[in-house]
């Protein structure tokens, strides 16, 4: 049971893990929805910045920027709300309340992680077993445990038995003694009655036999006086029929002769048939008769079938006719066994029917986490894993800073844009990056841009991790108002460097600090030199010279 238990509320927290993992997603997106806001903001609010100052204007006083005097062509307001510092506070506020619900989730995340302990890595579906697991064997505990209660009660009741059929026995060995006892009384009895039952069947066989031979002969007698009875009756009844037969016949042969033409009896009697002749004669013509007539039904039958001239072999046919009807016999008990298997072939197709439908929603819900599992795995149709994918949303983020910055620095020509192709070099499919051609109008490969180009790409996306990081996001929220950019000058020619230097400028003028660690003359010279280091003539050490003025 403590088993079943902890299984179960592993597998709660394992499925709580999994909404949280959504929970977060969400919240991350709102993170991205939030910046954009914030960041559409900032800029207005910066756009807007000169007309502020030029509303604040006082003809022949001196401009708080440039101490002029004159203001001959102020700073006209855009069209459209203008956005003041309280927005920039609401907007900040809602980014940092989406991190700080990130936060919360991550929290929550590591907690789960804490308590899950090793099982963590594990699947829901393998918590699922585990838990299925020690739900078996808890039953097969139970089942046990149920069975020795059960043996236990029928050895107390065998006892019990026992004990009453040790009783019982005592008590049959003392009927057995009476019991024999009484056989031997009855035995006697039997005995004696045996003797009288003889000497009495001795004496009704004599005397039976007698009776029996009168009775035999008085019911003789009495059968032949019934007998002559009912043959005195009948002869009488005959008697008076052959009369009155007679007196007919005597009618019937009178008017019969004088119909015939004979002069008397005697030249009738001369010239009739013996009886039995025309008896036979009689008989030959019906005979005749009932053959004619079945042929004469089968006649036309017979001439349909086409029969031979010649009568067949009738033994043949009667073989033949035999094994057939053994074939037949053979064909209908194989029949009777395919109707057989086909009745139960039905039942069991009905019953695996009856199974897969009552499976069809578990195997849906399968195949549902199985594509889930399988894409958070990277093996979806977009070959991008979850973590890839929670990655690819925080990089939006950073691509989306990144190209604010890009577009001020390149005048509108490049965007930053994120692929999921990931087919160049070892990069991961879903965190590749694209730079969009406002020119051309097509993405390239980073690659393909000039040194320059790279330069200001690469401080995009440093600047672009910098507002997101203290925009809040998945960090700690603090705001980094300093960039340090180590080297990567030498190996640009002077177009790419003057590039560079302009990038830089851009950046120092959008109110951050920036420092550059260069060996390239030309940088030294663009740029305000702030900490020199000189290494010393015998190479044992260096001079380092600072410049606070900057």
């Amino acid at each position: 049971q403590v088993a079943v238990t902890a299984a179960s509320e592993r597998l709660t927290m394992a499925v709580r893990a999994v909404e949280l993992l959504d929970e977060r997603v969400a919240a991350a997106a709102a993170v991205v929805a939030a910046g954009e806001v914030h960041r559409d903001l900032l800029d207005r609010f910066v756009a807007d910045a000169a007309p502020r100052l030029a509303s604040e204007l006082v003809t022949g006083a001196p401009c708080p920027v440039c101490g002029a005097t004159e203001h001959p062509a102020p700073a006209m307001a855009m069209s459209g709300a203008t956005v003041d510092a309280a927005d920039l506070d609401v907007a900040g506020r809602a980014v940092s309340d989406a991190a700080g619900a990130v936060e919360r989730i991550d929290a929550a995340l590591q907690l789960l992680q804490s308590s899950l302990g090793d099982d963590a890595d594990l699947t829901i579906e393998q918590i699922r077993q585990r838990l299925a697991e020690a739900e078996a064997a808890r039953l097969e505990a139970e089942t046990a445990q149920q069975e020795c209660v059960s043996l236990e009660v029928q050895i107390e009741a065998s006892s019990a038995e026992r004990e009453e059929l040790s009783g019982r026995d005592t008590e049959l060995d003392r009927l057995l003694v009476r019991l024999g006892a009484e056989h031997e009384a009855a035995a006697t009895d039997l005995a004696r009655a045996r003797g009288d039952l003889g000497a009495l069947a001795e004496r009704f066989d004599t005397e039976g036999a007698a009776l029996t031979a009168e009775f035999d002969r008085r019911a003789v007698q009495l059968d032949q006086l019934e007998l002559a009875t009912t043959a005195w009756s009948t002869a009488i009844t005959e008697a008076e029929r052959a009369d009155g037969a007679l007196r007919n016949a005597t009618e019937q042969f009178t008017d019969a002769l004088g119909a015939s033409g004979f002069i008397d009896r005697a030249v009738a009697e001369a010239a009739a048939i013996d009886a039995a002749e025309r008896v036979e004669l009689t008989a030959r013509v019906a005979s005749f008769d009932g053959r004619r007539l079945t042929v004469d039904l089968r006649l036309p039958e017979l001439e349909a079938l086409d029969l031979p001239e010649e009568c067949p072999d009738l033994s043949e046919l009667r073989a033949d006719a035999a094994g057939k009807r053994d074939a037949a016999a053979l064909l209908a008990s194989d029949l009777a066994r395919l109707e057989q298997n086909l009745e139960r072939a039905v039942e069991e197709l009905g019953a695996a029917r009856s199974l897969t439908a009552d499976a069809t929603d578990a195997f849906d819900r399968a195949d549902q986490l199985t594509a889930l599992a399988r894409t958070c795995d990277g093996q979806g149709p977009r070959r991008i894993s979850l973590e890839t994918w929670v990655l690819a949303g925080e990089l939006d983020r950073v691509v989306l800073a990144a190209s604010v910055h890009l577009q001020r620095m390149t005048s509108g020509r490049y965007r930053l844009e994120r692929t999921d192709a990931g087919n160049h070099g070892n990069s991961q499919a879903g965190l590749d990056l694209r730079v969009f051609d406002a020119h051309t109008g097509i993405g390239r490969r980073p690659a393909s841009l000039s040194g320059g180009e790279q330069f200001q790409a690469s401080l995009a996306l440093a600047l672009g991790l910098a507002d997101v990081v203290s925009h809040g996001g998945s960090a700690s929220g603090r705001t980094f108002e300093a960039l340090f950019v180590d080297e990567g000058f030498g190996s640009l020619d002077p177009e790419s460097l003057a590039q560079a230097v302009d990038a830089l400028h851009q950046i120092r003028d959008s109110g951050r600090t920036v420092g550059v660690i260069t060996h390239v003359e030309a940088m030294k010279e663009d740029l305000p030199l702030g900490i020199r280091v000189e290494r010393l003539g015998n190479g044992n050490g260096s001079t380092l010279r600072c410049h606070p003025e900057i």
